[in-house]
């Protein structure tokens, strides 16, 4: 994650990109001001990646619109309904 975070680092000018890893058994990190996460399992590891932006030009140009988790089958959406 973080060579992907370095290159992304490098070419966008309205977002920033934090990498961390933790063990599988602990709960998820809070990153404030992050509007956008991806997290990786390997092993006993996850790898996670936030999007936080950079200035308000970042939000207003590309706000986020939905939030969507994925957990294993399901998704969930940010109103709580499942699909």
């Amino acid at each position: 994650m973080r060579a992907i975070a370095e290159f992304l680092e490098g070419y966008d000018p309205y977002f920033q990109y934090a990498p961390s890893a933790r063990p599988a058994s602990a709960a998820p990190p809070t990153f404030p001001g992050s509007v956008l996460a991806r997290e990786t399992v390997t092993g006993q590891t996850i790898e996670r990646l936030d999007v936080t932006p950079r200035n308000s030009e970042a939000m207003e140009r590309f706000a986020p619109s939905l939030r969507i988790m994925f957990t294993n089958t399901r998704v969930r959406t940010c109103g709580g309904s499942t699909v």
